[in-house]
Order: C-alpha cells, then structure tokens, then sequence
C-alpha cells in the first residue's frame, strides 16, 4: 500500500495570529487584507468620534448697553464675541451648530444670553460703537476638517416659567440683568468669566472660557460711553459649565 505523504511547511512559512501563511502564495492576500482591516477600524473610529468641534476663546468681548425696550421693561446689558470654529471630526463627518450660548456670573447669579444676530461693528469718528447686522443667527454646518467664523450678538435669553409661577421665585426676565446693577456688581469684581457655549446638533456641546481683568479703567469707560470691548484672556482648563 502506498503512504500518502504529508509535505511539512516550508522554511519560507510563517504564522499570523494562528493562520498559516506559505509567503509565495499568500503574502499579497495577506497584505490586501491588513489594508482592508486598517480601513475598516479607521471607518469605526471616525464612527465613534463622529464631528469634534473645538472653539476657540474670543481675543474680545464687546459690552454694551442696550438702548431698545424689552418687554421686561428693562435696558440690560449686552455681549458681542467673535466666535470661530475647526472641526476636526474624519471627513464625512459634518457638524451643525444648532445655537449660541454666552454664560457668565456675576455677584453670584449665573445669567445666560442667546445668540440673535451675527454682526460687524465697528466705532464712528464720535467713538459710539455701531452694531452692522449681517443675517439673523441660525444654525450653521461646519464641514469636517473646515473651519467657520462670525461674530456674534448675543441677547438676554427669557426664562420659561410655570402657568402658576410665584414670581419671588420664578422671573421670565432673570437674565436681562440691567445695565446699572450690572455696573454696580461689575465693579465689586477682580474679574469677569465669559464662557461660550455651542450646542451640536445630536452631539455634545462645545466650550470655551476666556476672563476680562476687571479695574477702574474697565468701569470709568463703561460708566462714560457705555460699551467697552476688553481683552479676554483664554482660561486654560476643564471648560463645560461654571
């Protein structure tokens, strides 16, 4: 009876991972399907990750007094921010900026604006700031590895209140804070944390913070012209919420 014989591997041979590889006929297989494997991990990572937004801290803030009539009845204080975007999601993943939030604090109370309008100002010869609106703010799509920017006119934003709010404790107008009691409190500080908020449409939100050095030069100015635009300093750390 004549034996089958049974060839041992070749030298040439190796194993991957428990697969036998004869090198002259697999390694081009083998190779094509490290390529296809890397692909598909990089597919789920970018899956994973989906956009990232990152936002960069305003090198200014623009304060100012808001000389139009709410219904609240009060002349509050107001904010401006460049606010400028990259979005280093993989390609094909696309952000959109569904709003704007500008959170700050002051003697204590948290207050909160909302996005309204982008804008250009600019100063006249008389030194009165000039707020050029340029489209109502809506929400905006930043396309992976781009980058957007604008600056922003920021508004109080009214609070909901329940049909049968008590209104020692519940106050629509909350964070229309007026424009002399912001000034009072103002002038009590060290400084002041501007903390810019996007919300990403079916994504976390997006932070930055940047802090004005609060002095009597900030205040006189304030007082005289009523606007100001200070330096903000970006403030380095953890930035999701005071």
């Amino acid at each position: 009876m004549t034996k089958t014989r049974r060839e041992s591997p070749s030298s040439e041979d190796f194993w991957f991972f428990g697969i036998h590889i004869a090198r002259k006929t697999d390694i081009l297989a083998l190779t094509a399907f490290l390529i296809s494997l890397g692909g598909i991990l990089l597919q789920i990572r970018g899956c994973l990750r989906g956009p990232v937004i990152r936002i960069f801290a305003p090198p200014q803030i623009v304060i100012l007094k808001d000389s139009k009539s709410f219904p609240s009845g009060r002349n509050p204080v107001r904010f401006a921010a460049l606010v400028a975007y990259v979005n280093d999601g993989d390609t094909g993943y696309n952000a959109t900026i569904r709003r704007e939030l500008l959170h700050y604090q002051l003697a204590g109370t948290p207050y909160t604006q909302i996005w309204q309008q982008f804008t250009a100002s600019d100063v006249d010869p008389g030194g009165k700031i000039n707020m050029h609106p340029q489209g109502v703010a809506l929400p905006i799509v930043i396309n992976a590895g781009g980058s957007a920017s604008h600056e922003t006119y920021f508004t109080p934003l009214p609070v909901q209140v329940s049909k049968d709010h008590n209104e020692e404790k519940e106050d629509e107008w909350k964070n229309f804070l007026e424009w002399k009691k912001f000034l009072n409190d103002l002038e009590k500080a060290k400084s002041l944390t501007i903390e810019i908020e996007a919300q990403v449409y079916d994504h976390k939100s997006a932070f930055t913070r940047c802090t004005i050095d609060i002095n009597q030069d900030v205040i006189t100015r304030l007082r005289n012209i009523e606007w100001y635009a200070p330096t903000c300093w970006e403030s380095p750390g953890k930035t999701e919420g005071f």
